[in-house]
């Protein structure tokens, strides 16, 4: 006797979530209203050969050929692989750090910091592409 009220028990239940259901999914379509994002077009700049300059100060300025697809970076390993400027740096998490540059050690209490315009830009040298005609300047600064 208890099976057969179980039973039907959850045979009403099972039928008012189906009804239940239904009428909450077509409820919910009817009232929210679905917005298509357009997804922007990737924007594909055209790569162009540029000149740059790195004024080691104290020192020389290099001049380099790159292209507008390049980094800081880049600039730095370029002069590297042309055997023009020698540097040692290490990578972190949150940016590189020069150790060495014209093979002199960086005195203590002093760091190698790249400037853009008086900016530093030494922990961005990664990810800031190059511009045309720009000098980058390279300083030993006391921390």
């Amino acid at each position: 006797m208890k099976v057969k009220k179980l039973k039907n028990y959850l045979i009403f239940t099972y039928i008012a979530l189906l009804i239940g259901g239904y009428f909450y999914v077509s409820n919910i379509l009817n009232h929210t209203e679905v917005i298509e994002v357009d997804k922007d077009e990737e924007k594909v700049e055209e790569v162009k050969p540029l000149v740059v300059y790195l004024n080691v100060e104290g020192d020389k300025t290099y001049r380099s050929r790159l292209s507008t697809e390049d980094t800081v970076n880049d600039l730095f390993e370029a002069l590297r692989d042309n055997k023009e400027l020698f540097f040692e740096k290490t990578r972190y998490t949150y940016g590189n750090e020069l150790d060495e540059v014209g093979h002199t050690k960086t005195p203590d209490e002093y760091k190698w910091k790249v400037f853009l315009n008086d900016e530093d830009i030494t922990y961005q040298m990664d990810k800031l592409r190059l511009k045309d005609e720009t000098t980058y300047t390279l300083r030993l600064v006391k921390q």
